[in-house]
């Protein structure tokens, strides 16, 4: 039988679609039309259930403020109560030491500073790591290499270091907030760690936090790199 809306359609136009839909015996075709019309809202009730259940998911320190923070305390015994995140800040430091090694690489091409060991693989620069550790800061580090770069690469080749020494520098930032950081624990949060910025300022960080500023040191790592070889290249073909 078919849907009173149907009937309807029939008496005033024989050739509609949904009683033609009925004379080939499509019984499902007003149970779509239905759903089609809360097709929507369905919509509308599956954003707000992933902004409320995945919110945190997305990598970024949370503040804690007013009360959020009461209960904090801080020492020797932090990182010993919270060995997943201690784990990533380990992990974390040994790849911004990757990154600065290809800096130290990437000096190396640009002073033509080469001295390839027995295994072919292994490539050393003992200059430039000579100069590179008599540095103390990351700034000085870039500088000199921004100078040797003037002197051997075209304008074009040069604006686009400065444009990775820039990103370098914004990533600098977020490491040296882990690793200087003074760092808290709170019973309410049993798989965070805080981070204790003044008696005011306390910084949520979870294992989502630390693992996305690891990815972005990897891949600006792999940046310094691609970069370099585009020097290499260019030096050999001149």
């Amino acid at each position: 039988t078919p849907h009173r809306h149907c009937e309807r359609s029939k008496a005033i136009q024989p050739r509609c679609a949904t009683y033609r839909h009925h004379r080939r015996k499509d019984p499902s075709f007003c149970e779509q039309k239905e759903a089609k019309k809360l097709y929507p809202y369905s919509l509308i009730v599956i954003c707000i259930i992933l902004k409320f259940s995945k919110a945190r998911a997305l990598p970024m320190p949370q503040p804690l403020r007013g009360r959020l923070s009461e209960g904090t305390t801080q020492g020797s015994h932090v990182l010993r109560a919270r060995l997943n995140c201690a784990a990533l800040i380990g992990i974390l430091v040994a790849e911004w030491a990757s990154l600065e090694d290809n800096l130290t690489f990437m000096f190396g091409i640009a002073t033509a500073d080469i001295v390839r060991e027995p295994s072919p693989s292994f490539i050393f620069h003992p200059v430039a790591m000579a100069v590179m550790s008599t540095l103390d800061s990351l700034n000085a580090r870039l500088n000199v290499i921004s100078t040797s770069l003037e002197k051997i690469l075209p304008q074009d080749q040069q604006n686009e270091f400065d444009t990775l020494a820039t990103s370098i520098r914004k990533l600098a930032r977020s490491r040296n907030l882990v690793v200087h950081g003074q760092w808290g624990i709170n019973a309410r949060y049993p798989n965070e760690i805080i981070l204790i910025e003044n008696r005011e300022n306390y910084i949520l960080y979870n294992e989502i936090d630390f693992n996305d500023i690891i990815d972005r040191i990897i891949r600006k790592s792999g940046d310094i790199l691609q970069f370099s070889h585009n020097v290499q290249e260019y030096l050999t073909s001149q």
